[in-house]
């Protein structure tokens, strides 16, 4: 429960940081200086990194989240995140 919030705070930090980059504008003065490029290259990096570390130490995902295992039974749930990982 504590780990799913602190994922959802994750992506609104990520989508929050995306819009307030995509706000600023890039003056034609200083063309050496792409602060709002490298930020925005800076967040698809960690967010690639962090989907490739989950999706990849997390073998078995049904044992990784009871409350969808309680609700889906083993075998289903197995499916479906067999299925959804590379989401």
């Amino acid at each position: 429960m504590i780990l799913s919030f602190l994922e959802f705070i994750e992506g609104t930090v990520h989508a929050l940081f995306i819009f307030l980059a995509l706000r600023n504008r890039l003056r034609r003065t200083n063309k050496y200086n792409y602060s709002v490029r490298e930020m925005i290259t800076l967040m698809i990096r960690l967010s690639l990194s962090l989907w490739f570390e989950k999706t990849t130490t997390i073998t078995i995902k049904h044992e990784a989240n009871p409350f969808q295992l309680a609700f889906y039974h083993v075998i289903p749930w197995s499916i479906v995140a067999a299925i959804t990982i590379p989401l």
